[in-house]
């Protein structure tokens, strides 16, 4: 998948891949990412490819910096909009910057793969970036977040996987000995909870699914 399509969905307002609440992966295992990463207990946060969710402000609320990045405008003033939180715009390089006035949160607007290796971050939660991407991209992901993550630092990966010759993505299909391929050169991970959605998700179902797992993971950079 290309910019284009990310876009255009935004554009069209097809964003049904967006909870109206924190996720519950973030509740359950937030306390115990954040514990284990390098640093102070202000956690410098980075949330890849991360639409408008309600995590960012979650986050900046419990007193770390957070920054998100997005391609859309849309998305990111709606970071704020439905948070009901002032911000300020302004241009930084490649990037449209929507910041909070009273949290120490902010929403860069522009392609990933041009977000400075420095500085660098304590955390990363990737709630659904991953398996955005296509196998092709996603490889160049993945070497790029790695570059953005310090020593100690930690990551939370929420990852789907199911047959994908049922279904073409997004979301694309990731095992963990895929998320163990691409990271475990540079991490150590550690599966946190595997469960099977299909039950819960009646539109994958819909378009042919028979299973569809869901994995929580820990990664330690070492």
């Amino acid at each position: 998948m290309d910019a284009n399509f990310w876009l255009s969905r935004w554009a069209q307002d097809k964003t049904g891949f967006h909870a109206e609440q924190v996720h519950s992966d973030l509740l359950e295992f937030g306390k115990q990412w954040l514990s284990s990463a390098s640093g102070g207990s202000k956690k410098d946060i980075l949330v890849p490819l991360c639409g408008k969710t309600m995590d960012l402000v979650y986050l900046a609320k419990l007193g770390h910096r957070v920054v998100g990045v997005e391609l859309s405008d849309k998305a990111a003033a709606a970071v704020f909009g439905r948070a009901k939180l002032p911000f300020t715009q302004s241009k930084q390089g490649p990037f449209q910057v929507f910041r909070a006035q009273d949290l120490d949160l902010e929403v860069r607007v522009g392609n990933f793969f041009e977000l400075s290796a420095v500085p660098s971050f304590d955390a990363v939660w990737d709630r659904a970036a991953m398996v955005a991407l296509d196998p092709d991209r996603r490889a160049r992901y993945v070497k790029h977040l790695i570059q953005l993550v310090r020593p100690g630092g930690t990551m939370l990966v929420n990852i789907m996987d199911y047959p994908q010759e049922q279904m073409p993505g997004p979301p694309h299909a990731i095992s963990f000995d895929d998320l163990g391929m691409a990271y475990r050169a540079h991490f150590k991970l550690e599966l946190l909870k595997e469960q099977d959605q299909i039950d819960d998700s009646p539109k994958f179902r819909e378009r042919g699914l028979d299973h569809f797992i869901v994995r929580t993971c820990l990664l330690t950079r070492s």
